[in-house]
């Protein structure tokens, strides 16, 4: 009895180490070298391993890659070799071949994956990249630009850091994801994730052949109809465009960070390991919502998600149905109010903050500016929109559609602006018909603005002037020369110490009160000064927004220490804006004076300044600016 125990813990135990995963020392594979069934190679850097597996319920075999298990205690498979042949039992073995071809060989011996290189190699070699790579190449050559053959050239569901998504230009070569048929099999599903076949590069999600979500086109900062696709303190995200390639590639701005993209069976996921829950978090999920569907509202029609219902036609189309538009049908979309024929008289609309109509049997070039293609849009009577094709700094390039819009989304952040071609009757008073009356318009906006800002600076400059020579005489308030850096909170900066009103009269001139804020209050509201609260940039010093523990935004100027500013100079700013109270110029809350910082802290203009309105990117008739100007002063 004793002697029958024995042998059964015997041979469990052999049975055991065969099917316990061996790693092998090196990460290089060559052709004297081969890994079988239960051995493991693993990446130069530890990051990852590569061996055979079976996913849960399944008795199939696969070769794959996956986190290490030390690192990432749930098995995570990032690319399978052999998706589409399994092997029935763990006989497999992964090797070099005599033709310098990686290759998994059955258990006779059959090869049932290769990797089909085609180029020659002298002294192939397999290396196991710490990025995840699978690469085959000359011994005598680790150039990358040189691979025989790479795993990152052929994505299975998950898109890895430093992954290129996208088409060679060269070869044809066309790198895309491709979703798994279920979790239990690995092979290819009907979803597949890449880069739109238009001239822009463009992200789309696919049904087979049937469109099922587009990213829309990149304008130079993301993609227009996908916000989430857009740099954070996680993800950096790049396009890359030229002769011989276009793809789409992310990178971890913080290299320990370990985050992914997965293609599931109807969505994309942004994943990040969390250590603390041993599990992954997830960030993005695209499609986000029923707008983010393709065409959702036909033609001529944008979606916002926060409207009920969803669809609405554009400024100046009904819909063609309106039966069907009752029903929540709007498959059909919408028709212009008043058709376009390329009669006089025509121009643009703007249509602001939304996802770009798809690009297919779109025109573009990057040479040109928005003046241009509007104008080469209005001569060709096809042409039914336009923009800029990237929106960086004042904007360049241009895209015009010859096409029906579809797949417009609005966004109430973010989006970008086009230009949809409009019968004379419908036109809006933000964009001229005409090509030389907006040239003409232009130019006397551009004259009438610079004569009343000019007019203004110089009137307000001379009321200044007078007001501080005015006031400096009936100052008698005395401020201390030095400021002590541990106690500063308790010297007083003025006589008072209470919040200012926001108006002024003549009444209260002399008994002025300001408030004195501690540098603590100041940092914790502008959370340490941090560049996500930063506002803008002058030669006096940094302008932050801040958040004070009662809810109040601010604005905050901090001085530069560089910028010889004393503390009696100081004094008579503060004395000098509190005094300058008025309905149309920013309001004064207080200051913040210890050691060597000295802040003003301002009310927050939630609207942005008058510069904005007046200088930004809409075009408005001249005389909205005189109005503007005159009722300001």
């Amino acid at each position: 009895m004793a002697a029958g125990l024995y042998i059964f813990i015997f041979y469990s135990y052999i049975l055991n180490l065969l099917y316990q995963e061996i790693p092998i020392a090196a990460y290089t594979l060559t052709p004297s070298q081969s890994i079988i069934d239960g051995q493991i190679l693993i990446s130069q850097g530890e990051t990852f391993e590569l061996g055979f597996f079976s996913p849960s319920n399944s008795k199939f075999r696969y070769v794959g890659i996956w986190y290490n298990t030390k690192t990432i205690p749930v098995q995570t498979v990032v690319w399978v070799a052999n998706r589409d042949s399994p092997l029935l039992d763990t006989s497999g073995v992964l090797k070099v071949d005599t033709t310098g071809n990686v290759v998994i060989e059955d258990g006779r011996r059959k090869v049932i994956w290769s990797s089909n290189s085609s180029k020659a190699v002298e002294s192939p070699i397999v290396e196991f990249l710490d990025s995840g790579n699978l690469v085959l190449r000359d011994k005598k050559n680790g150039d990358s630009e040189n691979y025989m053959w790479q795993s990152f050239d052929y994505l299975c569901d998950t898109l890895l850091p430093h992954m290129k998504l996208g088409r060679d230009l060269k070869t044809g070569h066309d790198r895309f994801m491709s979703s798994w048929k279920s979790s239990d099999d690995p092979s290819y599903g009907d979803f597949t994730y890449g880069t739109y076949r238009t001239g822009l590069p463009e992200l789309a999600i696919r049904n087979r052949s049937k469109m099922y979500y587009r990213s829309g086109p990149w304008n130079g900062i993301r993609f227009s109809g996908s916000p989430d696709l857009k740099g954070n303190s996680i993800f950096t995200y790049e396009v890359i465009q030229n002769a011989e390639e276009m793809y789409f590639r992310f990178q971890l701005v913080n290299k320990s960070v370990v985050s992914r993209f997965v293609l599931r069976q109807t969505s994309l996921h942004g994943l990040t390991w969390v250590d603390q829950t041993n599990s992954w978090f997830l960030q993005i999920t695209i499609p986000r919502d029923p707008c983010d569907a393709y065409s959702l509202c036909g033609a001529y029609s944008s979606c916002d998600s926060n409207n009920v219902p969803v669809c609405r036609c554009l400024r100046g189309f009904k819909p063609k149905s309106a039966q069907d538009w009752e029903e929540m049908d709007w498959s059909q979309g919408c028709k212009h109010n008043t058709s376009v024929n390329c009669s006089k008289g025509e121009g643009f609309n703007r249509i602001s903050g939304v996802k770009l109509p798809d690009t297919t049997g779109s025109w573009f070039n990057m040479t040109m500016n928005l003046d241009e293609c509007r104008v080469k849009c209005l001569k060709n009577c096809s042409c039914m929109a336009y923009t800029n094709a990237d929106i960086r700094g004042s904007g360049s390039g241009c895209v015009m559609w010859f096409t029906d819009l579809v797949d417009i989304r609005q966004f109430s952040n973010d989006g970008q602006d086009f230009y949809i071609r409009m019968a004379p009757s419908e036109l809006e008073n933000d964009v001229m018909s005409d090509t030389k009356s907006y040239s003409r318009t232009k130019k006397r906006v551009v004259l009438t603005v610079t004569v009343a800002v000019l007019v203004s600076i110089f009137l307000l400059g001379l009321g200044a002037y007078i007001f501080r020579k005015k006031q400096m005489k009936t100052i008698t308030r005395k401020l201390p020369t030095e400021v002590n850096k541990e106690k500063s909170q308790e010297v007083p900066l003025f006589d008072t110490v209470k919040p200012i009103t926001r108006e002024y009269s003549s009444e209260n001139k002399d008994d002025l009160e300001v408030l004195l804020y501690d540098f603590d209050t100041i940092a914790t509201a502008t959370n340490n000064f941090s560049n996500l609260n930063k506002l803008g940039e002058g030669g006096f010093g940094c302008v932050y927004k801040g958040t004070l523990k009662d809810g109040q935004q601010i604005a905050v100027k901090r001085l530069s220490k560089t910028s010889g500013q004393g503390v009696e100079e100081f004094k008579n700013e503060v004395v000098l804006i509190a005094k300058l109270q008025h309905r149309n110029l920013v309001g004064l809350y207080g200051c913040c004076v210890e050691g060597e910082e000295k802040m003003l802290v301002y009310e927050y203009m939630l609207n942005k300044s008058l510069d904005y309105h007046l200088f930004g990117q809409s075009l408005r008739p001249y005389h909205i600016y005189f109005l503007i100007m005159f009722y300001m002063c």
